[in-house]
């Protein structure tokens, strides 16, 4: 049996100025970020339908992205 997409991340639901983290799930090729971009903080803009916009910081710049919640996890300071 293959594993698939977690019902948990879908279920999640982000708030705008929320932190989150992005880690791509490889079970999901849908909606994916760039890999460049995976294990960043970024912060939750607004939501698009079934995913959301994030703004990530990549050196001097802030992105924003479209990201589906399969690919993003709560942020959890240490």
């Amino acid at each position: 049996m293959r594993g698939g997409p977690v019902p948990e991340n879908h279920l999640r639901e982000y708030s705008p100025d929320e932190r989150a983290v992005i880690a791509i799930n490889p079970a999901v090729q849908r909606g994916s970020p760039h890999r460049r971009y995976h294990g960043l903080i970024c912060k939750i803009v607004e939501r698009r339908g079934r995913g959301y916009t994030v703004e990530v910081k990549l050196g001097h710049k802030t992105k924003r992205i479209s990201v589906l919640p399969d690919h993003l996890r709560p942020y959890q300071r240490v």
